[in-house]
């Protein structure tokens, strides 16, 4: 793979794989980020040096999938897991299909992103909730057009991290209703 598709996949997953459909930090109010430092500009390039991991085919990721995998992602793609025992980026936590995928027309990047969030919220919010104080990022790796058209309804549900991160932080989440 060149480095232009994995820097795009990169730019891609710190913005939700596609589009930017949501971020948030456990952060609590009022705290100094000033006193730590501004965070780096691209948290991936924290990670670079990270394995790529064993190829796998976009539609057989699943919860508990752990990557260093960055740039754009696509349907008829493979990207890189690792074992999450390993230092990676970023947890898979569950897969979900929206209602009425089946029959739809492809509603566009925007309103595909905010029906992945919505459809997310359940299963990621508690996981940040016990997360406090740290930086996880909230991603919902969506698909786009080209892979609609092509019949994929999977989208992900994912956290990121902005340094490399071991272990599963998914480990009991419940996945979405697919």
């Amino acid at each position: 793979m060149s480095r232009a598709p994995l820097l795009r996949l990169a730019a891609a997953l710190a913005a939700a794989a596609a589009v930017v459909v949501g971020c948030a930090t456990t952060e609590q109010h009022g705290h100094d980020d000033a006193a730590q430092g501004p965070p780096p500009k691209n948290p991936f390039e924290a990670m670079k040096h990270l394995p790529r991991g064993t190829p796998v085919p976009y539609a057989q990721l699943g919860p508990g999938t752990c990557s260093n995998h960055y740039g754009e992602v696509s349907a008829d793609q493979e990207v890189g897991t690792v074992d999450c025992a390993d230092p990676h980026a970023f947890e898979i936590i569950s897969t979900t299909v929206l209602p009425d995928a089946a029959t739809a027309t492809y509603p566009g990047d925007r309103a595909l992103a905010d029906k992945l969030r919505i459809a997310c919220r359940p299963v990621l919010d508690p996981i940040t909730a016990g997360a406090q104080g740290s930086r996880v990022r909230l991603h919902f790796m969506a698909y786009d057009e080209r892979s609609w058209n092509a019949g994929n309804r999977r989208g992900y549900c994912a956290i990121t991290y902005t340094e490399p991160t071991t272990g599963r932080v998914g480990a009991t989440a419940t996945p979405a209703a697919s």
